[in-house]
């Protein structure tokens, strides 16, 4: 596995979760796409490595806990696309939203904060906020 471990897994991934993932697709098939879709996210704002290269108990709870609930939807969504439970969908999108809202900068309303480690450059964090303006139109006439 690449980041998550089988302990990861005992709680909220039952045997019938776990029969579901096609030898064609493994459970590091579907872990490796749930990270890399958690990385197109957290990459906006945080630093993926020292995020995804820590083990056991260092990892991030919550992070760990979304990425299981994305694995969990796409074996269901592997096998039987239309009867994914409701539960399964609603623990998918909860995990989509914190990605989304943890990585937006910290002052928008909807931002969620988190311990992850903020990227930084040469020991100063990167700031999330962006202010875009137009540049003011002038009238060029000659």
């Amino acid at each position: 596995m690449i980041f998550l471990n089988n302990d990861d897994f005992d709680e909220s991934f039952n045997e019938r979760i776990k029969s579901l993932i096609l030898d064609d697709y493994s459970l590091e098939t579907l872990e490796m796409s749930a990270v890399q879709m958690a990385k197109g996210r957290l990459g906006r704002k945080f630093d993926l490595y020292q995020i995804f290269s820590k083990t056991g108990n260092e990892r991030d709870a919550e992070l760990v806990t979304h990425l299981v609930s994305i694995i969990a939807y796409k074996a269901w969504k592997l096998e039987a696309p239309s009867r994914v439970p409701n539960f399964v969908v609603d623990d998918y999108n909860e995990a989509k939203e914190f990605l989304e809202r943890v990585s937006l900068p910290d002052d928008e309303p909807e931002a969620l904060f988190t311990n992850l480690p903020i990227k930084t450059v040469e020991g100063i964090e990167l700031s999330a906020k962006f202010l875009g303006k137009s540049q003011t139109k002038y009238d060029s006439r000659f």
